[in-house]
């Protein structure tokens, strides 16, 4: 328990301590800085239907970071502890590189660098995740009783259900391989799946509940709501599973890092081809049956669509924040390195430890990558963070000395989006492409709720913005199109007793 706390507190805090000592809120964070003007409706319609009462039990609505980021620590903490007891982990060195592996992850970076306010729930949610595996493998009825986490997790973000089924063809894997027979491992999967989908009905029954008590509805035309999980058509299934192998794979061996492509695809290279061997090593042993083989390579053909299930069920779409099942990979490495028996009639018990040494050294190499990573996301948030209030200082000013504006009173429209050139810089070029990082300005500008919240928490400024059919029609208005853009004379200006900021040139 000890080297487990140390590797959370090491990986966490050298990953992540500079986003919970800084304000770096943009994007959803911002829009949902204080999520009782923004953002618990919001969830709700999402289907995140637990985030609010978590929200009110842990930290209350407003982004706090470092609060977020201590809460984030204990659940992952409590996560990697689990984990643990799942694989019955004892080697140090194996604890303290999956306290990194759930730490230091493009998952938990991008959603610390741009969706901080989702972090500890995103986090909480994971944990539950992990406590469904565990209750299912250890407790005699444990399936039952995970149907609860499992429910609790689907609530605070769907996506995560692709760790719990991961964990579970994980641990049937590697069962079969230590000499599990198929008889009691086939049982133990469909208990799993009898898990999966009694957590699966009762988060229906509560999403259903609280919507009858809330004033919301569930989003239909999003993304992110789950109700792009509830309309996939059978039809598409097949095409959809074939894609959703290729990208796991790309997605894995060439994952955005700190190191060169060259490097990073090389590197996990190596580390799937020590994995095969030792996989395919493993399976040819005596001890397993040839039921129990072919089980085992079927359920580890599966892996691939687990770890992305969010992309089959959303019909095919996922990003950075619904990938942390491609993590695991390294744990499934590292424990088929350490704990698999090779054939000493066909290979010497040195090879196997230089095997070993170098999925080690390779998992460090990419853990130690992912903390640069997500430092340079960082770095580059806190950047744009000051750039856009040196930048919309200036606006302030140019709207307080536009005739007819009134502070806090006037309604204020913005058009198109204010550039502030931070991703062309040197050093920032492979991390635009990362979810929530593509875009270097803070306020979202599609809607006045972004822009409302930085007036008001960040500027600490009155303004008002102009109510959602105003922001739209001003869009497409011929006068704001006949405007010059910021900061020429005429960019800001009054119409129709609107004060209209036009930042851009609309491009559709």
């Amino acid at each position: 328990m000890n080297v487990c706390l140390v590797s959370v507190l090491f990986w966490g805090l050298a990953a992540h301590a500079y986003v919970f000592f800084h304000n770096t809120f943009s994007h959803d964070s911002l829009t949902e800085f204080n999520a009782a003007v923004y953002g618990n409706d919001w969830k709700i319609q999402l289907g995140r239907v637990f985030v609010p009462a978590y929200r009110f039990l842990f930290r209350g609505d407003l982004n706090l970071p470092w609060l977020i980021g201590v809460l984030s620590l204990i659940f992952l903490y409590g996560s990697v502890y689990l984990t643990i007891r799942i694989f019955h982990i004892h080697r140090n060195i194996i604890m303290f590189l999956l306290g990194g592996i759930y730490c230091a992850n493009l998952t938990v970076s991008a959603t610390a660098a741009t969706y901080i306010n989702d972090l500890d729930s995103n986090m909480m949610a994971l944990l539950m995740s992990v406590l469904a595996v565990f209750l299912w493998k250890k407790l005699k009825h444990g399936y039952l009783w995970g149907m609860l986490p499992v429910c609790i997790s689907l609530g605070l973000y769907q996506s995560y259900i692709s760790t719990t089924i991961t964990l579970i063809l994980l641990s049937l894997i590697l069962r079969l391989l230590k000499g599990g027979e198929f008889q009691e491992v086939f049982r133990r999967g469909l208990l799993a799946i009898v898990m999966l989908v009694g957590g699966g009905i009762l988060y229906l029954l509560a999403m259903k509940g609280i919507l009858l008590l809330s004033p919301v509805e569930l989003k239909e035309d999003n993304y992110n709501s789950v109700t792009g999980f509830l309309s996939l058509h059978l039809s598409a299934l097949p095409a959809l599973i074939g894609k959703d192998y290729l990208r796991t794979v790309y997605r894995i061996v060439a994952t955005a890092s700190a190191y060169p492509t060259w490097m990073i695809v090389g590197i996990h290279v190596v580390l799937l081809f020590l994995g095969g061997i030792s996989f395919v090593i493993t399976l040819i042993n005596p001890r397993v049956g040839k039921k129990e083989r072919i089980l085992a390579v079927v359920l580890l053909l599966l892996v691939p669509i687990a770890m992305n299930v969010a992309y089959i069920l959303s019909g095919g779409m996922s990003h950075e924040l619904m990938h942390f099942a491609f993590n695991l990979i390294y744990v499934f490495l590292l424990l088929l390195a350490d704990r698999i028996e090779w054939n000493r009639r066909l290979f010497r018990i040195r090879a196997k430890k230089l095997s070993a040494a170098v999925i080690v050294l390779m998992t460090f190499l990419i853990l130690w990558g992912n903390v640069r990573l997500a430092n340079t996301l960082y770095l580059k948030k806190n950047m744009e963070y000051d750039a856009n209030m040196v930048f919309f200082t200036g606006v302030v000013d140019r709207m307080q000395q536009t005739p007819g504006y009134r502070s806090g009173n006037t309604q204020v429209v913005f058009v198109e989006l204010p550039v502030i050139q931070i991703e062309d810089a040197p050093g920032f070029e492979n991390v635009s492409a990362i979810a929530g990082m593509w875009k270097n300005y803070v306020p979202f500008g599609t809607d006045p709720w972004s822009y409302q919240s930085y007036f008001t928490y960040v500027l600490l400024n009155p303004a008002r913005m102009a109510e959602q059919d105003v922001w739209s029609r001003m869009q497409d208005d011929p006068r704001v199109d006949a405007m010059p853009v910021y900061p020429a004379e005429g960019s800001v200006q009054m119409i129709d007793d609107v004060l209209v900021v036009k930042f851009g040139i609309r491009t559709n």
